[in-house]
């Protein structure tokens, strides 16, 4: 059985989230309908997954499930945007891998 996108999410969230100099914050896109037919979303579609800042360093990071899944293309667009951005977009399939990469960055920022 593959490991599903939510279990490496939940690995990189607990071992990153409490770290100090690191904020890391799940986004989720939602739509609702309310009862006068607008519709509410919480991020725009392609929004990736989750975003890392760790010791100034802003990562985006899109997570798919190991072994297959690829971006769609609303994910493109914001991949490609934030990199034009200046932005850092990881793609990542091993949310304990991901974890590691952020400590790393952490360790070799100043301050």
């Amino acid at each position: 059985m593959s490991r599903s996108e939510d279990v490496e999410i939940r690995e990189f969230m607990l071992a990153v989230g409490a770290v100090p100099r690191v904020h890391v914050q799940r986004m989720h896109v939602l739509k609702a309908r309310l009862a006068s037919g607008v519709y509410l979303m919480s991020a725009p579609p392609g929004t990736p997954d989750v975003y890392c800042c760790a010791g100034g360093h802003h990562v985006w990071l899109e997570f798919k499930r190991p072994g297959g899944g690829r971006a769609e293309e609303s994910q493109k667009v914001w991949h490609n945007a934030l990199r034009a951005a200046g932005g850092e977009v990881w793609v990542v399939r091993d949310g304990k891998k991901a974890a590691a990469d952020i400590l790393k960055l952490l360790e070799g920022s100043n301050g």
